[in-house]
């Protein structure tokens, strides 16, 4: 395992002790605003999909909102392994969920801002 793949998995081991819980509402899966590592707060800046695992890096390229230049869209196949990456601000922590069964995935991300994303499964 590379030091960097090793340092994403310890950090999210360390979220996950500290009592982080990924949202997982019905039908959908949804990144957390906020996280705490090592008793420093950190909000959720962005969202990147992608196709089976991220270290595979196979990102998907999403679609702008039309009238809405702050939100991205992934149109997804229910049968694609989508991945979603939780980034979060002023960091290089992450969350990953598996986002099986997701056909559409959002980030709402307006400048200076906590984002919201989430990827919805029929």
């Amino acid at each position: 395992m590379s030091s960097s793949k090793a340092w994403a998995a310890a950090a999210a081991l360390a979220w996950l002790a500290a009592g982080g819980v990924a949202q997982a509402a019905q039908n959908g899966f949804e990144c957390p605003a906020q996280i705490s590592i090592d008793g420093v707060e950190l909000s959720l800046a962005n969202l990147n999909v992608f196709d089976g695992p991220i270290e595979n890096r196979v990102a998907l390229v999403p679609e702008t909102v039309q009238d809405d230049p702050d939100t991205l869209r992934w149109e997804l196949d229910a049968n694609m392994a989508a991945t979603m990456k939780c980034r979060y601000r002023d960091s290089r922590h992450y969350v990953v969920l598996v986002a099986e069964g997701a056909t559409q995935c959002t980030v709402h991300a307006p400048k200076g801002q906590v984002a919201q994303a989430s990827c919805k499964a029929p």
